[in-house]
C-alpha cells in the first residue's frame, strides 16, 4: 500500500485512502480476504487511525467490506455473512421478454428445480453490470443479498470479474471466451455444422442465413460453421442470402430478415436462423408472402424451444438441453462455494439436430 502524500487536490485524506483500498479490493490486491489491522494500515498509509477508521467504515457501508467482531475486517465475499440461500439469474438489461423468453424460461426451470431440492430459491433480475463501473460498489448492483449468480449473456467480462470477487458467478453460453471464469458452454459451432449438414444432405446448396449481425460480419459463432461448410462445398455465399438480426433475436427480427431475403431476385432454397424465435418469424413472413414451407423454402432454427414442435409446419432445429444447463449451473455453483477444486471451469453440453417438417429435400 502506498503512503498518502500531502493533500494538494482538496481531497480529504480518508477519501484517498478509501480509493486506494477500493482499488486493491477490486483487483484482488490483498493476499487473503482479511485486511491488515487498522493500526497497521494507518502506519502503512502514514495517516491517523481515525482516517483509516473512516475510510474502512465507508467501504463497509458500500458493501465491499464486512467487520466481524473479534476477528477483523474482511472482503465481503458470499459466505462471510449468513447465507440467504438465494441465487440470482441475471438476464441482460434490454432483453425485451425476460423470463418469458422460452429459451431462458427452460434454463430457469432447470436451475430452480435443482436449487429447490437443495433448499435454495432462485430470483430473476435484468441487471446492468455497467452500473458497477459508475458506482464501484456491489451494494448498488446487487441490492438483494444473494449467495450466487448465474449470467446467461451480456456484460463486460471485466465487470463480471469484479462481481465475482464478492459473489460466485457461473456464466452460460458460448459468448464468453479467453477467461478462467466457470462456464456452462454450448458448442454452437458444432450445432451450426449439424444444421448445415442436414440441409446439404437434403440437396440444398443455395443456403442463406439470418444470424446475429456481428457474427455474420466477422464469421464467428454460429455463422462460422455456415461459412466453413459453404467453403467446403466450393460455394461463395451470395450476399443476397444473408441478413443480420439484432442481439435480441426476436420473432420480429426473423420477419424483417425474411422480408428482405425472400424479396430478392436470387433467393436461397434454404435458410439457417440464429435461433428458433428468428426462424419462426422467418417462417411466418415466408407464408404471408405466399411461399410454401418447406417446398419453396426450407427453414432451420437453433435451440429447440417448446414452440418449435407446436407450430405448423413443425420447426427443424438444433436441440440444446436447456434444463440440463440450469441444473449443471447450480451444481457448479455449489462446488465453488464448497471450495471444491475444479480442474476445468468449463462444462460443455452437447447439441443434437432434430429434423421436423420445416425442411425437406430440394425440389428439382
Amino acid at each position: 500500500m502506498t503512503p498518502v502524500t500531502e493533500n494538494t487536490s482538496k481531497k480529504p485524506r480518508y477519501a484517498k485512502v478509501k480509493e486506494e483500498l477500493r482499488k486493491k479490493i477490486l483487483t484482488s490486491g490483498f493476499e487473503d480476504d482479511r485486511l491488515p489491522s487498522e493500526h497497521t494500515m494507518a502506519k502503512t498509509f502514514g495517516v491517523s487511525y481515525m482516517t483509516i477508521r473512516r475510510a474502512v467504515g465507508e467501504l463497509i457501508d458500500e458493501g465491499l467490506l464486512v467487520r466481524e467482531t473479534g476477528r477483523g475486517t474482511f472482503i465481503a465475499r458470499a459466505g462471510r455473512a449468513d447465507s440467504t440461500h438465494l441465487i440470482l439469474l441475471s438476464l441482460p438489461e434490454g432483453m425485451q421478454d425476460g423470463i418469458c423468453n422460452p429459451y431462458y424460461a427452460q434454463i430457469f426451470a432447470g436451475l430452480e428445480e435443482t436449487a429447490r431440492i437443495h433448499g435454495y430459491r432462485v430470483i430473476l433480475s435484468n441487471v446492468d453490470l455497467n452500473v458497477l463501473v459508475a458506482t464501484r460498489s456491489p451494494k448498488h448492483i446487487l441490492p438483494l443479498r444473494v449467495d450466487r449468480m448465474v449470467m446467461p449473456i451480456g456484460g463486460d467480462i471485466e465487470h463480471i470479474r469484479k462481481v465475482n470477487i464478492f459473489t460466485p458467478v457461473v456464466l452460460l453460453g458460448d459468448w464468453y471466451t479467453g477467461h478462467d471464469l466457470p462456464r456452462i458452454a454450448i458448442d454452437s459451432y458444432k450445432g451450426g455444422l449439424q444444421a448445415m449438414d442436414h440441409l446439404i444432405e437434403l440437396g440444398h446448396r443455395q443456403i442463406g442465413m439470418a444470424a446475429y449481425t456481428p457474427e455474420l460480419q466477422h464469421k464467428t459463432g454460429r455463422a462460422a460453421s455456415y461459412f466453413d461448410r459453404m467453403a467446403e462445398l466450393g460455394m461463395q455465399p451470395d450476399p443476397q442470402w444473408l441478413e443480420g438480426v439484432d442481439v435480441s433475436n426476436t420473432h420480429e427480427d426473423g420477419m424483417r430478415a425474411a422480408g428482405r431475403i425472400l424479396s430478392r431476385e436470387n433467393r436461397p432454397t434454404a435458410v439457417v436462423c440464429h435461433n428458433d424465435m428468428v426462424a419462426l418469424g422467418f417462417m411466418k413472413q415466408a407464408l404471408s408472402m405466399g411461399l410454401r414451407v418447406p417446398e419453396d423454402i426450407s427453414i432451420v432454427g437453433f435451440d429447440d424451444i417448446p414452440l418449435a414442435y407446436r407450430v405448423y409446419p413443425e420447426l427443424s432445429t438444433v436441440h440444446i438441453p436447456k434444463r440440463t444447463i440450469g441444473r449443471l449451473a447450480f451444481e457448479l455453483l455449489i462446488k465453488i462455494l464448497a471450495g471444491t477444486r475444479i480442474p476445468d471451469p468449463v462444462i460443455e453440453v452437447e447439441t443434437g439436430f432434430i429434423a421436423r417438417q420445416s425442411s425437406a429435400p430440394l425440389l428439382t
